[in-house]
């Protein structure tokens, strides 16, 4: 069913993956049939609901250490990354979602280039500084005809949902960045 042409169906098979993926013997189960391959694939539909449930979906995944590795090797953080550029400065909800499956993914970092990538963590580190600053991410030329009450609830959830973790996703990503790789401590060999 999430395969199908019927874009309606393939949402709601979404919905109930977010709902079930909350308890890690279904993320489990649902690895090995590899339906976080397919939400990272949905990452890439261009429907902002199926992109918005899919994030909801790897956020759940990306809790378990164990399943972290498969966004990367599925491409995974690239495309997060573009949907971060195409959709956050119209949907800053989205945005969050997916600076939190990201901050989820690099829970034990220790190199922002070995985890993201070299390329993707400087894209990322830049995107986020952009986005972090004010006047560039709320700029009026992105919400065009759109009236006072939406220009207010845009930047409400730029404050409020997308700040707080932009701001540590983009901190984690810059205290670890680096071209040096960390040393095993001696004590431990």
């Amino acid at each position: 069913m999430v395969l199908t042409d019927n874009m309606e169906a393939m949402i709601e098979a979404s919905r109930v993956f977010a709902n079930l993926t909350r308890q890690k013997a279904v993320r489990d189960y649902l690895s090995k049939k590899q339906i976080d391959r397919i939400m990272i694939t949905m990452l890439d539909s261009g429907n902002r609901e199926v992109v918005y449930i899919s994030c909801g979906v790897l956020i759940n995944f990306m809790v378990d250490e164990d399943k972290r590795p498969t966004l990367k090797a599925e491409g995974g953080i690239r495309k997060l990354i573009e949907v971060l550029r195409d959709f956050s400065r119209t949907d800053w909800e989205l945005a969050s979602l997916v600076c939190q499956i990201l901050w989820n993914y690099s829970g034990k970092i220790t190199s922002a280039n070995n985890c993201f990538g070299e390329q993707e963590s400087q894209e990322l580190a830049e995107l986020l500084s952009e986005l972090l600053d004010k006047n560039s991410a709320l700029n009026p030329s992105f919400q065009e005809d759109i009236d006072e009450d939406m220009l207010d609830f845009y930047e409400e959830t730029w404050t409020d949902e997308f700040c707080p973790v932009a701001e540590q996703l983009h901190h984690r990503i810059v205290t670890h960045q680096s071209d040096l790789e960390p040393l095993d401590n001696p004590g431990n060999s």
